[in-house]
């Protein structure tokens, strides 16, 4: 056979295969790990993208009420007192950038590459914050809600056993929302007064593991229902629910797990995240290269009431 006809061949092979082609037209990109922290964490309204701090005040309150006689002139004395408290915010941001040849030939190809780098910034900036809000910056001098310093000095709660049975896990779990809502018996108390709990609900964030295991394993083997169903009926009144969270599977020392049980509660705490989550600069050209800064700011999460947040390592 000529090299011709050999080569006429190949090219006929070749044009077969691409008209046999079937050509999705739907756009895909690549997966991350779902953004949660704005579900776990109230948004602090009208923080604007050029703050440069966050600030926040908290009344304290002292005495009581009793008892008086009729020309009664020594009555108790209530009192108010204010602290204010401030929360640096960070400018963050990333640059999308093309050729400006390339930008073109890909819409005349009618390939959506400024409308994909457009979603690509928005995402690393969306994941940044996310980020921010679960462990904080060491630059910027804060925690996160997943690894405050304080609550895990004073607010730890031990696990029941070495937390690795069914039965380990549901006493844990109990523990961990009673020992926070005694805590709150005395830490919200006025002086003189009676114990009166901030918060009425809290919420329980777990790692992905922990969360698979008490959604799936029965609370005990005569018992077919599982841990999480069982938990959440004992404690209907007292917990709205259990949500898993990645930040926290090997967040503890050592890289152990850990849960928090906090009241998803705007007064307890608040993600201080600029109102304008995804600011577009315009273009800045240089030849035929074309740069768009986009930015966001973050200050992590503010927690203003660390007596409601509980750790818990799980297992030993």
């Amino acid at each position: 056979m000529s090299t011709k006809y050999r080569n006429d061949e190949l090219e006929m092979a070749s044009f077969l295969n691409r008209e046999l082609e079937s050509k999705d037209p739907r756009t895909f990109t690549e997966l991350y790990s779902g953004l949660r922290a704005r579900k776990f964490i109230p948004k602090i309204p009208s923080i604007s993208v050029y703050d440069r701090t966050y600030t926040y005040e908290v009344w304290a309150m002292t005495g009581q009420a009793d008892f008086i006689g009729e020309h009664a002139k020594d009555l108790n004395r209530v009192e108010v007192g204010r602290r204010e408290f401030s929360r640096s915010m960070r400018p963050l941001g990333a640059s999308m950038g093309w050729s400006v040849l390339k930008l073109r030939g890909s819409m005349n190809a009618g390939v959506p590459m400024e409308d994909m780098t457009v979603r690509a910034a928005s995402s690393v900036i969306a994941r940044k914050v996310d980020k921010d809000l679960a462990i904080g910056d060491v630059a910027g001098g804060y925690t996160g809600l997943c690894n405050d310093a304080g609550i895990l000095a004073d607010n730890s709660v031990s696990p029941v056993g070495t937390y690795t049975t069914a039965a380990n896990k549901l006493d844990s779990l109990n523990k961990l929302i009673a020992d926070t809502r005694a805590r709150l018996d005395y830490a919200s108390m006025l002086t003189g007064g009676e114990g009166i709990p901030a918060f009425g609900r809290f919420h329980i964030l777990v790692p992905p593991v922990e969360y698979a295991a008490l959604k799936q394993t029965p609370a005990s083997a005569s018992y077919p229902d599982t841990i999480y169903d069982v938990f959440m009926r004992q404690n209907a009144e007292w917990c709205s629910g259990i949500d898993e969270w990645s930040y926290l599977q090997t967040i503890h020392s050592g890289g152990k797990p850990r849960a928090v049980c906090y009241p998803l509660d705007s007064m307890a705490l608040g993600a201080a995240v600029a109102e304008e989550e995804f600011v577009r600069e315009p273009a800045q050209f240089t030849g035929l290269d074309v740069s768009v800064p986009v930015f966001t700011s973050s200050g992590g999460t503010v927690i203003r009431y660390k007596p409601a947040f509980s750790y818990m390592l799980l297992g030993s």
